[in-house]
């Protein structure tokens, strides 16, 4: 009887063992399970995010954690990129797709030599931005800088290494005569595709008005002078205004009109002065524009090298005002008043004045 008891209980103990072990097994493969997810997990969670930006020379690098990274290299069977840092001190290599996504470092080592700067590619996108709008706008170059600057919301430590404003202004012309063509040197250049088309065959000398009335001042009981007409021209040259002369006579004979205007004003160019004398009867008369004659004054007064003594000397600033005045005085007087003029000045001023009388 005793012997019985005994056998039963070393078979309720071998099964207790079993099933222990048979726990522990099962306990230990679901955590070494668990333990092989939160490192593949883990793995993902590390993996760097990866931003495009442009360098100065607007080549596509790579940004990584605030790290810099230039294109090296591509693999034999160019499935793989090499990237570099730019900071050349630096060895830490990088390797992506071929749509710049990270596949993992690459090198004899992964740690950087030198601390993030994630300001520089801030200033990158900022430099980028403005020089795209450079090329495809005509905003002022100094107003693109100061709008981007303001759009951008620049960390403190990007704008502590940001240039000034006129500076970032200035670095755009380079991007901005790229986009306009330049002015020709002589009467053989290059002309775009863009300017070879035209609605008409007639030379592209002027820029003709469309005729449709289509854009008309009404009424306005405030402006005596208005604009009419807009022509651009070649040059300044006296045929080229007697040939614009003819457009206009030939333009109002269509309309049954008759183009004989009673007053000319224009500024001081010798050709269209010539080309008003030889295609207008006396019956038109030619003003200058006082602001053009005083402007006109001016330039001589640089001319001779009196533009210093002009901002010092009140008497001779007075004088030559005295001079642009005489154009709104009768033509009768003009002649003695400007005699009158030398009689305020001293013997000095005189001589100052000399080139001028």
């Amino acid at each position: 009887m005793a012997a019985q008891d005994e056998m039963m209980m070393d078979e309720d103990a071998s099964s207790l063992s079993s099933s222990i072990s048979t726990e522990c097994s099962s306990s230990s493969s679901s955590s070494s399970s668990l333990i092989e997810y939160s490192s593949s997990l883990s793995t993902d969670l590390l993996k760097p995010t990866v931003n495009k930006t442009v360098s100065n020379k607007r080549r596509l690098m790579l940004d990584i954690e605030g790290y810099n990274f230039q294109l090296k290299n591509f693999s034999k069977d160019q499935t793989v990129k090499f990237w570099r840092c730019a900071n050349r001190t630096c060895r830490v290599l990088v390797h992506t797709t071929l749509e710049n996504e990270f596949i993992r470092y690459g090198g004899k080592s992964s740690i950087y030599s030198h601390l993030p700067n994630p300001s520089a590619t801030e200033v990158r996108n900022l430099r980028e931005a403005m020089r795209k709008r450079a090329e495809n706008e005509t905003t002022s170059l100094q107003k693109i800088a100061e709008q981007e600057v303001r759009q951008a919301l620049l960390t403190g430590e990007a704008l502590a290494v940001l240039p000034r404003i006129n500076n970032l202004g200035h670095n755009l012309v380079h991007q901005r005569r790229k986009a306009t063509l330049p002015v020709p040197q002589s009467s053989s250049f290059f002309l775009p595709e863009s300017f070879t088309k035209d609605f008409c065959d007639k030379d592209r000398l002027l820029l003709y008005d469309s005729g449709d009335l289509k854009f008309q001042l009404k009424e306005s009981g405030h402006m005596r002078c208005v604009p009419v007409l807009y022509v651009l021209l070649p040059d300044r040259k006296a045929p080229t205004y007697v040939h614009l002369f003819n457009v206009l006579f030939n333009g109002a004979e269509r309309l049954h009109k008759k183009f004989d205007p009673k007053t000319i004003m224009t500024d001081f160019e010798p050709g269209l002065t010539k080309a008003i004398s030889l295609e207008f009867t006396e019956n038109t008369t030619q003003k200058g524009c006082y602001f053009h004659f005083t402007k006109a004054i001016y330039r001589n007064v640089q001319s001779c090298g009196l533009a210093s003594v002009y901002m010092d000397n009140m008497v001779i600033r007075n004088v030559i005002r005295r001079i642009m005045a005489l154009a709104l005085v009768p033509a009768q007087f003009v002649s003695t008043l400007f005699n009158d003029l030398q009689n305020d000045l001293n013997e000095y001023e005189s001589d100052e004045l000399a080139p001028l009388f």
